[in-house]
């Protein structure tokens, strides 16, 4: 797995509480399993103080394992918040 400072991980963590206000708001759930969570403090940037991040594998092997509105969601913030070449997808059109 890849590493990401808290910066990345917070931005992920905010866009996750909106993709799922929004389904709230739709019905697609009845509750934002996102909300109330806490943002990580700045960490010193040592690697092994870094957050983690999914291989190309496994995100494939999670986008293989969802589907409809689900799949649309972890597509859309894989899109959002992480830069392709992180994932091994440079020169590639989707994810």
């Amino acid at each position: 797995m890849r590493r990401f400072g808290s910066s990345t991980i917070n931005q992920w963590l905010t866009l996750l509480s909106m993709m799922f206000s929004y389904a709230l708001e739709h019905d697609w759930l009845t509750r934002n399993p996102a909300a109330g969570s806490t943002k990580l403090k700045a960490a010193p940037r040592a690697d092994d103080e870094h957050g983690k991040a999914l291989e190309r594998d496994e995100v494939e092997a999670l986008l293989n394992a969802t589907a409809g509105v689900w799949q649309l969601i972890i597509r859309t913030a894989i899109n959002a918040c992480v830069k392709r070449s992180f994932l091994g997808y440079a020169g590639t059109t989707s994810i």
